[in-house]
């Protein structure tokens, strides 16, 4: 709810800890137009494992896009 109707970006982080453990984050920022506050709120961070591919992290940003009900618009002019 608190992202309807607002423009937002949204990154990925991934780092490996000591103990050899894979990570990867996704947050979302966006700024409040009444405010000009920047937010950033975590959506999610998982374990993984193996290789990571661009492929790989697009699929975890998309899906962690649907659990949110986030979408893409796109303003391209012709």
């Amino acid at each position: 709810m608190i992202l309807k109707g607002k423009y937002f970006a949204l990154t990925t982080n991934a780092w490996t800890s000591i103990a050899k453990t894979g990570y990867v984050s996704c947050t979302v920022h966006f700024i409040d137009k009444d405010t000009w506050v920047l937010h950033n709120i975590v959506l999610g961070l998982f374990e993984k494992t193996g290789w990571s591919r661009a492929v790989d992290c697009m699929e975890y940003v998309e899906n962690q896009m649907e659990l949110y009900n986030l979408h893409y618009s796109c303003f391209c002019s012709d």
